[in-house]
């Protein structure tokens, strides 16, 4: 409760103004008066209560003394309430900055997942690159491969071939040799046979 307020003068007022406040409170909200005046309940509850409030309020101002004890106390509670009001700020702060860096780092380790992710993409392709280019270099092996033993079969169906014929010719050499000396032979014995028959 602020008694300046409630008794509605500054609080830079003099004591006898504060005095003269609560009088004129006192005069028009007296319970007393009240009854005297013939107020509806209602009214004389209003009015107590802001007697009761004056009351607090004038005890609390009513000597140099307890209106200095209660400026203090005021101003130090005016204090505690900035000190209390700094201290939510800077933890407002050190919140944000807390969250900000939070933000930060999370958006870096966002970044380098990233990264890697696009690394290990990168190193994906340049290895299904590589075995792309290795199948086709192995096919290419393999067909060249397949040709050079589709020559060397050739190669050696040829060699087979030549040797057969030179086996047939040697075959037909020899059996025309062996027909040529049986045909000489006979030639001899019909010459000697008609060498004979002369001398006959």
């Amino acid at each position: 409760m602020d008694p300046y307020a409630t008794l509605g003068v500054q609080p830079d007022a003099p004591l006898r103004e504060i005095k003269r406040a609560w009088r004129q409170i006192a005069k028009r909200c007296h319970p007393d008066k009240a009854v005297a005046a013939d107020l509806s309940a209602k009214e004389q509850a209003r009015r107590e209560v802001r007697f009761r409030e004056a009351r607090e309020a004038w005890a609390l101002l009513d000597t140099e003394e307890k209106r200095a004890a209660f400026d203090a106390e005021r101003e130090q509670a005016r204090l505690d309430a900035l000190a209390a009001a700094a201290q939510r700020e800077q933890a407002r702060r050190d919140a944000q900055r807390a969250w900000e860096e939070l933000q930060a780092r999370r958006a870096r380790e966002e970044e380098a997942r990233w990264a890697a992710w696009a690394e290990a993409t990168e190193q994906t392709a340049r290895a299904e690159e590589q075995a792309r280019r290795v199948a086709a270099h192995q096919a290419e092996l393999n067909a060249w491969v397949r040709r050079a033993d589709r020559r060397e079969r050739a190669r050696q169906r040829i060699q087979s071939i030549e040797h057969a014929k030179r086996t047939t010719q040697r075959r037909q050499l020899l059996l025309s040799g062996q027909r040529a000396l049986v045909h000489g032979v006979d030639r001899v014995r019909l010459t000697l046979a008609a060498m004979v028959l002369k001398d006959l």
